[in-house]
Parts: C-alpha cells; structure tokens; sequence
C-alpha cells in the first residue's frame, strides 16, 4: 500500500456474446471488485457510466457489441481495479493448475483472500489474476477462506460461471479437503449435521443454532498421531461460510492452527512441536460431472503442510 489515493483511467469497453443480456448494475459489480455497491449506483445516477455514449439505468440490459464507459474510479491504497500493484515473485499465473477457453483453476496460497479489501494492499487473488493475466473479466466460481489453501475455480466465461454455479447450487459438486486436528478423532467416518447462522456480535462468527440453516459435513479419518492429532478428509455437502471449521470444533477436535474458532493454547503449542504456522486446511479436490464428461481438479498438499506431518510421523516413531 502507498498510503495515497490513486484513480484508475477512464476505460472503454465492448461488450462480447458472454456478458450480453447482463443487467447493467450486475456487471459493474463484477468489473469493479472491491467498489462499494453504493458507489457504482451513484456513478450511474450521475451519469458518470455511459453505455453507448449515453445515460443509462443500473436495470439496463447490455448487448452484444455494446460500448460501455467506466469513469476513474478512487480508491484507497493505490489500487486501481484490475491492477493491484504485484511482485513478480508473487505472481498467481505460475499456480494455475488448469487452464482452457471456459475456466482456470488455480493452487491457491494460504494467506490470500480470494478478494481485495482495505487491507489487501494488493488485491486478492481475483484481482491479481486479472492484472496479470489481463482478463477484466474473470469470476470466481466460489471461495476459500483466506487460510485455506488448494483448489480455486475462476470462470472466464459467463457461461461457465453459470454452469458451475447451477452445478454448486444442486449440490453435484465433489469438494474434498485434507485437515489436520487436534484431539483423536473417535470415528473412521462421521456425518455432522448441525445448522449453522452467524452470531449476533460483533465478531461476526459462524455458530451451531437451531434457528440456522442446514449444514452437513462428512469427515473421514486418515490417521491418528500418539502426539494428539488426526488427519482427515472432509467433503461439505452443504456450502455454509465457515463449515468445516465450525463442525471440526463442535466435535470436540477444532482444525490446528485455526485462529477463529481453535484453540489458542493448542496453537501455540503446535506452533513450537510442529513449526506450523497457518491453519492445516487444504481444498484437495473439487470434481462434477461437465457436460456429460467427469471432471476432476486436484492441488498436492503444499511444502509446509507436508513437512508438518513428516514432523508428526518422525515423533510417532520416537527419532
């Protein structure tokens, strides 16, 4: 972050066959991440945003072919949308895993939001990835919480972002994380089924509450550590904000290294046996059926996690 406020440039764009049809509103919410929703309604009120050359409604439809006007844009840190300032050492092109004319799927990095905020100096992973790729357009078909790293599906395509959307939504998405916990895990599987809402404080955590809505987990058990630790696999059938985290630690065996809803005398302690310092949650897979064809995506477990549980295995194994 620079500390100062920067303006990206008046931008004029064409809009292709993907995006024809969108509401107007709905579009700019999508090229402009990170703008307060409030914001891209006022620019349109004013007539800052001109679709052919004109005024326009945020009901607007665009079409094919149609030239849409983005007036500069303030905002804090330096960023203009679409171009966060990134090291070439950082860069999120060399971790996409798959590319092709519909999607990426990209091995994300634990310590990333998958969105730009206020302190996102620069930018999330979406905005990155457009920057360096140079597609204003790319969507992320769903997300992974900061600390989570592995597989992350980014849609090129407008349709692509809808099919995988109808496909998340009917729940015929396979998703299978790779956990570590504390405690041992009393079960070789176990189906969690506990409705999860958001608290009412301020915090804004994720809890167990009968008034929530549906959430269910199965988890399966890799291995169990004489040192008080188990590896798992979880496959969340439901998509609630938090959910794995949130029903590892209503089982008694809160994710190690988690910040939000672990233990923090557990954390230090793992910290100092293990060298581990992020939360142990890896997006392993995510598989579907696409068009008729099995589609299957997968990220290796990264370099720290691995070495966490060769840690784990040498103590077992009294070296």
């Amino acid at each position: 972050m620079t500390g100062r406020e920067d303006f990206s440039p008046v931008r004029t764009l064409t809009v292709d066959s993907e995006h024809s049809g969108r509401r107007l509103d709905n579009l700019l919410g999508s090229l402009l991440t990170g703008l307060p929703v409030g914001r891209i309604y006022s620019m349109i009120r004013r007539g800052e945003v001109r679709l052919n050359g004109r005024r326009c409604r945020a009901h607007s439809r665009v079409a094919e072919g149609d030239r849409l006007r983005l007036p500069p844009v303030r905002l804090g840190g330096g960023d203009a949308p679409g171009a966060p300032q990134t090291r070439r050492s950082e860069a999120l092109s060399g971790r996409i895993l798959h590319r092709d004319r519909s999607l990426i799927v990209l091995d994300k990095p634990a310590g990333l939001a998958v969105h730009g905020g206020s302190n996102q100096g620069a930018g999330g992973v979406i905005e990155r990835l457009r920057a360096e790729l140079g597609e204003d357009t790319l969507q992320l078909v769903h997300r992974l919480d900061r600390d989570t790293s592995g597989v992350l599906l980014i849609a090129r395509r407008h349709s692509a972002l809808r099919r995988w959307h109808d496909l998340l939504r009917s729940r015929r998405v396979r998703k299978t994380y790779r956990l570590l916990v504390h405690g041992d895990w009393p079960d070789s599987r176990r189906r969690v089924e506990q409705p999860l809402r958001r608290g009412v404080d301020l915090s804004g955590d994720v809890q167990v509450s009968p008034a929530g809505a549906p959430a269910v987990s199965e988890f399966e058990l890799i291995s169990r550590y004489a040192s008080g630790y188990s590896e798992l696999l979880a496959r969340p059938r439901t998509g609630r904000t938090h959910q794995l985290r949130v029903h590892a630690t209503s089982a008694g065996c809160p994710i190690v290294g988690d910040a939000r809803y672990g233990d923090a005398e557990l954390n230090r302690r793992s910290r100092r046996a293990l060298g581990l310092r992020r939360m142990f949650l890896h997006a392993e897979s995510i598989a579907a059926t696409v068009d008729g064809e099995r589609t299957e995506f997968s990220a290796p477990l990264p370099d720290e996690l691995r070495d966490c549980l060769k840690r784990l295995q040498k103590r077992d194994a009294g070296q």
